[in-house]
């Protein structure tokens, strides 16, 4: 059912959740008003409620401690083409790379959200997880199109975009030798922000372009 009130929201969301949920559902309370929308008891459904858990903590630890970004997928192996593991084509998280920040080579029909080098310092998150959102869309519906089993980003195209990129980071204030924070790794590198606009951006995934994939 909607909710007609901010106080019944509060009251759904419950006494003594964990850290930050209220301050973030309170924040959607206008979206959830809508008929459409309604507010799962994540009591009843662990699976939910446990990554719902894992994002908004990981989500806050990133924004509040100077923790390194390409620490929080640590705890998940992921592996790719030969063997290839996640964590260590990135260094041990001291260097994650990704093409448009959304996909990686070896690592076939996988996609991030929020991937390296995609936080805008001016502009809206939400908006960028739409344009990488609608970007993953259309490399799914290229599959199914056209039959494909697997689209894996090649190699040469992820290595001169992320040439391109750090080309660009050095124009910004991020790499200048002074500033340290949670941005850059220990080299100095900034593996968190994108160096270009948000209109940039937008172009860079507005379509795909499967010439910059292997598929199969």
């Amino acid at each position: 059912a909607p909710f007609k009130k901010s106080q019944s929201l509060r009251i759904e969301a419950g006494e003594g959740g964990r850290v930050g949920w209220r301050t973030v559902l309170l924040g959607y309370s206008v979206c959830l008003r809508f008929w459409r929308v309604m507010l799962l008891p994540l009591h009843r459904y662990r699976l939910i409620r446990d990554m719902l858990s894992v994002y908004l903590i990981g989500y806050m630890a990133s924004m509040l401690l100077p923790l390194k970004a390409g620490d929080l997928l640590r705890p998940v192996l992921i592996a790719g083409r030969g063997g290839a593991i996640l964590h260590d084509r990135g260094e041990g998280g001291e260097n994650p790379r990704a093409y448009l920040g959304i996909t990686m080579p070896d690592f076939p029909n996988l996609f991030c959200l929020y991937g390296p080098n995609t936080n805008p310092v001016l502009g809206s998150v939400i908006y960028m997880l739409e344009l990488q959102t609608r970007y993953i869309l259309d490399c799914l519906r290229e599959m199914l199109e056209n039959g494909y089993r697997a689209i894996d980003c090649r190699a040469e195209v992820h290595d001169e975009y992320n040439e391109r990129l750090d080309a660009q980071m050095e124009s910004m204030v991020w790499r200048h030798p002074k500033v340290r924070s949670y941005y850059n790794n220990s080299q100095g590198r900034v593996i968190t922000n994108i160096p270009w606009t948000m209109y940039d951006y937008w172009d860079m995934t507005r379509r795909v372009d499967l010439k910059d994939y292997a598929v199969e």
